[in-house]
């Protein structure tokens, strides 16, 4: 049953997570002409949208608002865990009786949001911007708020979707194992390199559109990475007379290639990337419990109970206990985020 949610984005405890968001900053106090947001509906199994609905008391019916949705999650740089804002999605709504509405679209994750309204005269047709002028509204203006826009359905999602992760990196490592194995020769090449790329591409595609991407995008990120990583330089694979295996070219240099992480390349490298990222979806399922442990006022008797049960996980095992107990909750999230 989805969760019905009053949340005023002043009150939102998401405000923490956009620090690194390219989002605008929140608003810092009401003015006279701003206008209220609220979320009524969040996104939750069988693929619901965000609701939002808005009040604009000064604004003239018919008044052109742009929205910007930002969606703030996690991502892994050089060990610590960091957030981040990419653009979810883009629309344009109508003041109607000094009311408008906002839906996402369907499928929205779960997960922090900010959102940015904005009132310009470039959005604006004909009419509204002559109800706006007369009315002496001043352009451009832009309001933002910030959601924790999630239900308590959270806590039965996180467990299966962990076990996804450590799946999706099984078959990656593995994955990863049999190019080695074929780049070794130019006839194990040839007769199986074309197998191999649809098989990275289709495990690609598979996690874009997992569970596990929506609620663990920094471990699915480094996936995803390695898999980019091998698909470009098994294009480059440059073998001796004899048929052995000589070299990877870098793409744009001829020289040797590095990782994401600019690490020389080698496929033993992305496999020990591969072997760091159970410890990092730990950690974001620990960071899920302390943000949700913030929207709802405490640890719920269910993420306790997915705690315990996955306590002894790398990255959520060293701090099981604490995150079962809820208590300092700012400390817990910074040894956390910077795995001390």
């Amino acid at each position: 049953m989805t969760m019905r949610l009053l949340l005023w984005a002043a009150a939102a405890a998401a405000a923490r997570a956009g620090q690194d968001a390219p989002a605008p900053a929140p608003a810092e106090g009401p003015r006279k002409d701003s206008v209220e947001l609220k979320c009524t509906v969040t996104p939750g199994r069988g693929r619901p949208s965000l609701r939002l609905e808005g009040q604009a008391p000064t604004l003239p019916d018919a008044a052109l608002l742009h929205i910007s949705l930002f969606r703030i999650e996690e991502r892994s740089a050089d060990g610590r865990l960091v957030t981040g804002g990419t653009t979810f999605h883009t629309g344009i709504v109508r003041v109607e009786r000094k009311k408008f509405l906002y839906l996402s679209p369907a499928g929205t994750p779960p997960g922090h949001y900010r959102v940015a309204v904005r009132l310009a005269e470039e959005t604006q047709g004909a009419r509204s911007l002559k109800a706006l002028k007369d009315a002496g509204v001043p352009m451009p203006q832009e309001w933002t708020f910030d959601f924790a826009a999630w239900g308590d359905d959270l806590a039965g999602r996180l467990s299966p979707a962990l076990r996804e992760i450590d799946a999706h990196i099984a078959e990656a490592h593995a994955l990863i194992g049999k190019f080695a194995e074929a780049a070794a020769q130019k006839a194990l090449w040839e007769a199986n390199f074309k197998t191999l790329d649809r098989e990275a591409a289709r495990l690609l595609d598979e996690i874009g559109r997992s569970e596990a991407k929506r609620l663990y995008p920094a471990a699915c990120g480094e996936i995803l990475s390695a898999l980019d990583a091998v698909q470009s330089a098994a294009r480059f694979i440059a073998f001796r007379t004899d048929g052995t295996f000589d070299r990877i070219s870098d793409y744009h240099t001829g020289g040797k290639p590095t990782t994401y992480r600019n690490e020389e390349f080698s496929w033993d490298v992305l496999r020990k990337y591969l072997s760091e990222t159970p410890e990092i979806a730990g950690r974001e399922m620990a960071l899920w419990v302390i943000k949700d442990a913030r929207r709802a006022g405490q640890v719920s008797p269910e993420l306790a109970k997915a705690v315990k049960d996955q306590a002894a996980h790398p990255g959520l095992s060293p701090y099981s206990n604490r995150l079962q107990e809820g208590a300092r909750l700012d400390e817990l999230e910074k040894l956390v985020r910077e795995k001390k």
